[in-house]
């Protein structure tokens, strides 16, 4: 009879340990799987963040350049409008040599 017990206990024992076991091999895949996941979500947060950089860096980008050709034509028109206020007083100053040269004395003081 305590052989039976004993033989009882050993076959318990076995039994609680192969459960354990089983527990920690689902432990392990389930921790496996949580860091699969864990890195999953990761890869693809990183991910979504280079797509919305990226979109970012495009639209800053593309209003960079808007700005610097609004500020290119504004200086063209300024020069066309420099150049023509130049090319009337050039009229001008020639006009002014002109009389001056065709003034009595030669145009000497």
């Amino acid at each position: 009879m305590p052989e039976d017990i004993l033989a009882e206990l050993r076959a318990k024992e076995v039994e609680l340990e192969a459960r354990i076991n089983e527990a920690r091999r689902e432990a392990s895949s389930i921790r496996e799987a949580a860091l699969k996941s864990a890195r999953d979500i990761k890869a693809a947060g990183a991910s979504e963040l280079e797509g919305e950089l990226k979109a970012f860096i495009d639209e800053r980008t593309r209003e960079m350049n808007d700005e610097a050709a609004s500020i290119e034509e504004k200086g063209r028109q300024e020069a066309l409008r420099l150049k023509e206020i130049g090319e009337r007083n050039f009229e001008r100053a020639v006009e002014e040599v002109v009389k001056f040269i065709k003034q009595p004395r030669g145009g000497q003081l």
